[in-house]
């Protein structure tokens, strides 16, 4: 008698049990990540923090926050002058899995000699990994549309990171 008892409460709990739910999947991906980036945002090189906020499973909003180094390239002398960058985005991800297009708007504070700013379109394209501590990637194409006299922009830039 008691070996049926234990077969019955075995499959009314099975029944109970049930899989995990792939409606709230992105819920698990990973929102932070440090970025360094190369020759986008009015820098040289930067990194940046930055936080995604999930609509839903196929779309974000992103913010991000960075610090960089720049210089005049051009500058004619031996000693170009170095300046340090502040520049700070919010786009849009829309895609599938780990294939994202970006876009939004991004501006960077020059802080230093040249003391500028400039306002830019951000359009780009990243893979952003599905689980914790793996490398994303980021290509973003940007033209000034409001600058206040930025030495160096670039209307390229590459990212590679690591989220978390």
């Amino acid at each position: 008698m008691k070996n049926y008892i234990l077969i019955i409460i075995f499959f009314i709990s099975c029944k109970i049990l049930t899989s995990q739910d792939n409606a709230d999947s992105y819920l698990t991906r990973p929102l932070d990540g440090l970025y360094l980036n190369l020759l986008g945002d009015a820098s040289i090189v930067s990194m940046h923090y930055e936080k995604l906020f999930p609509i839903n499973r196929n779309l974000f909003i992103t913010s991000k926050l960075g610090l960089g180094y720049s210089s005049e390239l051009l500058a004619f002398g031996p000693f170009p002058e170095s300046y340090i960058t502040v520049p700070f985005h919010i786009t849009t991800i829309v895609g599938r899995n780990r294939s994202f297009v970006e876009i939004g708007i991004g501006a960077t504070l020059s802080l230093g000699t040249p003391n500028s700013s400039v306002i830019y379109p951000v359009f780009g394209y990243r893979l952003q990994p599905l689980i914790v501590r793996k490398t994303s990637f980021r290509i973003i194409a940007q033209y000034p549309i409001v600058s206040n006299d930025i030495p160096f922009f670039s209307p390229i830039g590459f990212n590679l990171g690591v989220s978390f």
